[in-house]
C-alpha cells in the first residue's frame, strides 16, 4: 500500500504523465536559494574534538558544515557551449573513445558518474568544485555515445579511467564518485594506487546487495538477463528514492525536475548496461583489496540515504587503512545533484582539516 501512495506522489515526475500534468517548457528557469541546499539547525552536530586527528580512524560523527557557496544557483534548459581549452570554463568533447566535460582550476578531480553514467548527469556538480579543483567527468562505457554495449568488465572499465588520465596528461589525480561511481573509485584505487592522491566516495554500495540478493543477480549475470535485471532495479530505486525527493523543498524540488527531465530522454542509459553495472557490484568485493588502499579517504554519507544505507558506508571506512567516514545530515543518495553546494562545501572543509 506505501508503495502505491509512492507512486501516485510520484506522477508529476513520471515521462509518460508529463505532457498531461502541465510540465514547465524548456528553458524554464528556477532560482535555487541557498537555505534550500543547507541542512536544518536541529540536524547538525559540533565537530567531535578528535577531528583534527587525520586519517588514523574512522570517526562516525557529524559536523557542523554550511554550504560555502552562498550564491543563488539557477537551472536552465541549455548550458552555454565553452571554448575548448580555456582554465577555468567547461568544456565538452571527445576523450579517449568518449565524451566528457571539464571545468574549473585547481588540483584535477577525476570524478567518476553513478549507474546513471552519462557525465551530463554531473555537470552542475563539477560546476560546483570548479573553485577548488579541476573537475573531469567521464562518460563510462556503455553509454549512448560510447561502446552502448553491456560486454564490458571492472578491467575495461578502469582501463578507460586510466587512459583518460593519460590524454589530459594527469600523472596523478584525486578520484572521487557517487554510488557506482565510487565502487569504480575503489578499484582503480586497488589497481593503480600510485595514480591517485586520495578518494572522495559518496553513496558507497559496499557489502550491498545482500548475500541472498547477490547470488540471485549472479545467477542472472551468467544467463546473460541484463536487460530484465536493469528494469527491476530502475523500478526499485525509483520506489526507493521517491520519499527522498519528495521531502525536498519546493523550488528544488521543481528545479530537480526540470533538470533531471532535459537530460533523461536522451541521456539515460539503456537498460542492459544499467543491469550490467549492478551486477558487477555483486562481484565488488573480488575486486578490491582495501588492505592495500594506503591513502586518504573520505567516505561521505549521506543521512537520508535510502538506496545505501550509512551503516554499510561506515563498515567500508573501518576496513581501509587511512579512512574518515562522515555522515551529512539532511541529504540523502542524490546529494551531488540535489544539494551540490553542501557536499562541496564538506569535501572543502575536510581537505583544510
Amino acid at each position: 500500500m506505501s508503495q502505491a501512495f509512492r507512486l501516485i506522489a510520484l506522477l508529476p515526475y513520471c515521462p509518460i504523465a508529463l505532457p498531461r500534468l502541465g510540465y514547465p517548457a524548456p528553458g524554464t528557469r528556477y532560482r535555487i536559494n541557498a537555505e534550500d541546499r543547507t541542512p536544518s539547525t536541529e540536524d547538525r552536530a559540533r565537530p567531535p574534538e578528535n577531528a583534527h586527528t587525520g586519517f588514523a580512524s574512522c570517526i562516525p560523527h557529524v559536523w557542523d558544515m554550511k554550504a560555502t557557496d552562498s550564491r543563488e544557483l539557477t537551472v536552465s534548459a541549455e548550458r552555454s557551449q565553452a571554448a575548448t581549452g580555456i582554465s577555468g570554463t567547461g568544456v565538452r568533447g571527445a576523450i579517449a573513445r568518449a565524451s566528457f566535460y571539464r571545468t574549473g582550476r585547481g588540483e584535477p578531480l577525476l570524478w567518476l558518474p553513478s549507474a546513471q553514467g552519462h557525465w551530463r548527469f554531473y555537470d552542475l556538480w563539477a560546476d560546483t568544485l570548479a573553485s577548488r579543483f579541476d573537475v573531469l567527468v567521464p562518460t563510462l562505457r556503455g553509454e549512448r555515445d560510447f561502446e552502448p554495449t553491456p560486454d564490458f568488465d571492472w578491467d575495461l572499465l578502469v582501463d578507460d579511467v586510466l587512459a583518460d588520465m593519460v590524454t589530459v596528461g594527469w600523472r596523478q589525480a584525486w578520484i572521487g564518485g557517487a554510488s557506482f561511481g565510487a565502487a569504480l573509485a575503489l578499484v582503480c584505487l586497488s589497481r593503480a594506487l600510485e595514480r591517485f592522491k586520495g578518494a572522495f566516495l559518496y553513496g558507497t554500495p559496499w557489502d550491498r546487495p545482500g548475500p541472498w540478493l547477490r547470488r540471485v543477480i549472479r545467477w542472472m549475470d551468467r544467463r546473460r538477463a541484463w536487460d530484465r535485471l536493469g528494469r527491476v532495479f530502475r523500478w526499485w530505486a525509483f520506489l526507493t528514492l521517491a520519499p527522498e525527493v519528495l521531502r525536498l523543498p519546493r523550488s528544488l524540488r521543481d528545479s530537480y525536475r526540470q533538470w533531471f527531465f532535459e537530460r533523461w530522454p536522451r541521456y539515460s542509459v539503456p537498460m542492459a548496461v544499467l543491469g550490467r553495472r549492478i551486477a558487477l557490484l555483486s562481484s565488488l568485493a573480488d575486486h578490491v583489496r582495501l588492505d592495500r588502499i594506503d591513502l586518504p579517504v573520505w567516505v561521505l554519507a549521506g543521512a537520508r540515504d535510502r538506496l545505501v544505507r550509512p551503516r554499510y558506508q561506515q563498515a567500508l571506512a573501518r576496513r581501509l587503512p587511512r579512512a574518515v567516514f562522515v555522515c551529512i545530515p539532511g541529504v540523502g543518495h542524490l546529494a551531488p545533484q540535489t544539494h551540490p553546494s553542501v557536499l562541496a562545501g564538506w569535501i572543502t572543509r575536510l581537505l583544510t582539516l
